[in-house]
């Protein structure tokens, strides 16, 4: 006898299903990203939570406040181009032959030893004028301060400028040896210019007394370096070094000076003082080696020539 269906429906039998295809019974890969990991993962992801949440964000914070700022480079100076360079040799070179039209006129000589002291010191102060003010010009155009432009601050720590000193005194022994092998040389070979006695003419040059010293150590060891050095190792090298290298750059810069002080005697030992002077220049962070290497350099001439003349 069939029981009759209640109306809460208990007695209804369930109705059979059909099994799935194969297809549909296949199971689909997790994909990555969507929610679905695998245990090692779930565990390792669980364990980078617990450690960011014991470590804080302020101790992150800290690690990163306390690393290292990278030491900044000292500035290479301006990067002088080939045209003023030229600029410049050219107003050095029409400076130098109106100096020595100058100096070397017969009125000059026929004048009181006052008065050519006088017009002497006048004449070197406009001819070095001259070049500062061309070289603060250029300075100037990069607005830039003159030694900012010319590499004339102390550049590195303390143990740099300590390199630099030692290294200035080692090339003052070797420049100064240079020279008198040079003299000992051609007074062997008999050779004599009239610039051979240069160094003794120093003492003649403003006088040699005490106030003609003065003037010959703030011309030939002070105002003369500077401006020198600034002119053939600041912009003809740093020109002449962006193009062909250094050592083209050293070379060069060290003919047109020896060039440029216009005697046979200092033809070679110009050559060799500007060939230091110019590695010391590109080799160091700052000109001021160079610039004191060539006030030691004629220091060391000037003191010979007042010695010899008080004699």
């Amino acid at each position: 006898m069939t029981p009759e269906p209640s109306s809460s429906g208990r007695g209804r039998p369930k109705p059979r299903q059909r099994p799935r295809p194969a297809k549909e019974r296949r199971s689909t890969p997790p994909t990555p990203g969507a929610g679905t990991a695998s245990r090692p993962a779930r565990e390792a992801g669980r364990g980078s939570a617990v450690a960011t949440t014991r470590a804080g964000p302020s101790r992150t914070a800290d690690t990163t406040a306390r690393a290292p700022v990278p030491r900044t480079v000292a500035p290479a100076g301006a990067p002088w181009s080939p045209v003023e360079a030229l600029a410049v040799i050219a107003v050095v070179a029409a400076g130098f032959m109106v100096k020595d039209i100058l100096l070397n006129a017969e009125w000059l000589r026929e004048a009181p030893a006052a008065t050519v002291v006088l017009l002497r010191v006048l004449v070197l102060a406009v001819f070095y004028a001259a070049q500062v003010a061309v070289l603060a010009h250029l300075a100037a155009r990069r607005a830039l301060s003159f030694g900012e432009a010319f590499r004339l601050r102390r550049g590195g720590a303390w143990r740099s400028a300590a390199v630099s000193a030692g290294l200035v005194g080692a090339l003052l022994v070797g420049t100064r040896a240079a020279a008198t092998l040079y003299a000992a040389l051609a007074h062997g070979l008999g050779f004599d210019p009239p610039g051979m006695r240069w160094n003794a003419d120093l003492s003649r040059v403003f006088g040699a007394g005490l106030p003609g010293f003065a003037l010959t150590v703030a011309l030939v060891v002070l105002v003369g370096p500077l401006v020198e050095e600034v002119v053939f190792r600041g912009v003809i090298l740093g020109a002449v070094s962006s193009r062909l290298g250094p050592w083209p750059a050293i070379v060069a810069s060290a003919l047109l000076f020896s060039v440029y002080h216009f005697t046979a005697w200092l033809l070679v030992p110009s050559f060799v003082l500007g060939v230091a002077c110019g590695w010391l220049a590109a080799r160091r962070p700052t000109l001021i080696p160079a610039v004191a290497l060539h006030s030691l350099y004629n220091a060391v001439a000037v003191a010979a020539a007042f010695y010899v003349a008080s004699r």
